[in-house]
């Protein structure tokens, strides 16, 4: 007889590991083999049958184990019927933290947000053609006197004007409203509230379901969902849910959201973490928001004794929502929060170096080259191979004077990154600094390599070629930056210089006149060209009055200038 005992197979659970062999009668056992996991084979004798065995690796020897005697009685019991509702509610396991809920009022279209005074707050969702919301907020009325005694608000928000499979507006709400004599708050819905107690109840039942009315939420005296109804809420059931709920211990919160008895594996807490990306792209305000309690809740963990590997973890996820916060900042435009963001991810993990060097970008944003200086080396002392780092921190250097250190590191780039154009670039600039302008062509020319379109590249090439006295080619590449962009002021500068020198005057005008629109107030530019067109010969004759208007108006800078 052959028999397979296996470990845990299933979720939390796993199958008994006594195994039971059927023999029938008069039977002998000579021995039991065991195969263990390892593959190791072993022998056990002297085992008899009708009885039970607990066999241990290495031991040779069974062990005899008695079979406890155990009593069990069942009781007939006759299975209770559940009562029928039409309403479904839904109570959380654990208090959770509303996004900013805004709705407006009927006479203001100002949005508010939702707050609950200290008190708790039932936010009901109604509409004027929904029959059951009408029942309800005549429920809601007549016992006022009940609702208010146990330290409860309402909060009645209209959805009218909103669906589209109904012509109601919030005036018709109003009208209802005013008619019942209504006497909690009321507001109305705006899209993108209803947009956000759809995402809230995704989130805790992991499906998008149809925005049915009436709908209502419980809200704690903090501004925490407690429960969700869907339906005509009765009014006895929510208030004993607010007795309830209100003074409950996390373990009777989680009690309180099943509908049975049991044991907990763990507590339950909201991950604000998994929140937060829920909402990230669609509203920042509350990514932010969740994003910042999570750094909280991931802070009180890592005060608690844990292994070297889960702290590392913890630290990297530390300083990664604090990452995530920067770069919501930078979407936004708030340089400020941008770095300070960065500044507390390097508190939690000082050597991050992409985070250093993050910051080293936001800091020469904000023209503290310095700090930025310092955090691109602490970037490459914790990380090496970072390319952009290397790049940047040569422009600081080759900008404060120090252009060999910066040449230094702009090969350092290159030889990271062989398609790194803007590394050719600068190099090929700094080269040209120190009077290496033969190699600095060379850059200029990788630069284009990698991107023909790098119309700085061929500028600057362009100024190379023309200081070695090339000035065809220089003109060819004056060219090349003009048919990328047609509004380059030095290239028609250059063009326009070059091409007089060559006797293309004609051409030459053609750039002066470019100028003309790309800087037209410029004094030396206005001068130049009426220079040109009154004494060309060959020019036409009728540029002699153009030429009369340019210097009129070079004048006209010129005095006013002054």
């Amino acid at each position: 007889l052959v028999q397979t005992l296996h470990a845990g197979d299933g979720y939390l659970s796993q199958s008994s590991k006594w195994m039971h062999f059927g023999l029938g009668t008069d039977a002998e056992i000579d021995h039991v083999t065991v195969r263990w996991p390892a593959g190791k084979t072993e022998t056990f004798g002297d085992i008899q049958p009708q009885r039970r065995y607990l066999l241990i690796q290495d031991s040779g020897e069974p062990v005899e184990s008695p079979v406890s005697e155990r009593q069990l009685s069942l009781v007939e019991s006759d299975q209770p019927k559940p009562q029928y509702s039409e309403t479904s509610s839904s109570s959380l396991p654990d208090p959770f933290p509303l996004p900013v809920l805004r709705y407006t009022k009927f006479d203001d279209p100002a949005p508010r947000e939702i707050k609950t005074n200290s008190r708790p707050l039932l936010v009901n969702f109604w509409a004027s053609w929904c029959l059951p919301c009408l029942g309800e907020l005549q429920d809601f009325t007549e016992r006022q006197q009940e609702i208010r005694a146990a330290g409860l608000d309402v909060l009645a928000i209209t959805v009218d004007g909103i669906s589209i499979d109904h012509d109601t507006t919030p005036a018709n709400a109003q009208q209802l409203i005013n008619r019942l004599e209504f006497p909690f708050d009321t507001g109305v819905a705006t899209s993108e509230l209803i947009d956000k107690v759809a995402l809230i109840t995704e989130i805790h039942f992991y499906r998008r379901s149809s925005f049915d009315l009436p709908f209502s939420m419980l809200l704690d005296a903090e501004g925490r969902l407690l429960s969700i109804y869907r339906g005509v809420v009765e009014i006895d059931a929510l208030l004993e849910d607010l007795d309830q709920l209100s003074s409950a211990s996390p373990l009777e919160m989680m009690n309180l959201s099943v509908p049975m008895p049991g044991r907990w594996y763990d507590e339950i807490s909201t991950d604000l973490r998994e929140i937060a990306g829920s909402f990230r792209g669609r509203y920042n305000e509350d990514f932010v928001r969740y994003v910042k309690g999570a750094t909280k809740q991931i802070a009180k963990i890592r005060e608690l004794t844990l292994p070297e590997h889960e702290q590392k973890r913890l630290q990297k996820l530390h300083a990664d929502l604090y990452v995530s916060l920067a770069k919501t900042a930078w979407e936004t435009g708030d340089a400020d929060q941008v770095i300070e963001q960065y500044r507390n991810a390097l508190t939690i993990r000082p050597n991050y170096a992409r985070v250093h060097y993050n910051l080293a970008v936001a800091l020469a944003g904000r023209r503290q080259v310095e700090l930025a200086a310092e955090h691109y080396r602490q970037a490459i002392k914790s990380d090496p191979k970072i390319a952009e780092a290397h790049n940047n921190l040569g422009m600081i250097l080759v900008a404060t004077g120090s252009v060999d250190e910066g040449v230094t590191h702009f090969r350092q780039a290159i030889s990271l990154d062989s398609e790194f154009g803007r590394a050719y670039f600068n190099l090929g600039r700094a080269l040209r600094l120190q009077g290496n302008f033969s190699e600095a062509g060379d850059q200029f020319r990788a630069a284009l390599q990698v991107n023909p379109g790098y119309y700085q590249a061929h500028f600057w090439l362009g100024m190379i070629q023309q200081g070695q006295g090339d000035d065809q080619a220089a003109a060819e590449s004056f060219d090349r930056v003009l048919s990328i962009e047609p509004e380059h002021e030095m290239a028609h500068r250059m063009l326009a210089t070059l091409r007089y020198r060559q006797g293309k005057y004609a051409v030459s005008v053609n750039h002066f006149r470019q100028l003309t629109k790309v800087v037209p107030d410029d004094v030396e530019v206005l001068n130049a060209l009426a220079w040109l067109l009154a004494t060309q010969p060959q020019l036409d004759p009728s540029d002699r009055q153009e030429a009369v208007q340019l210097a009129q108006r070079a004048i006209e800078l010129a005095e006013q200038s002054v």
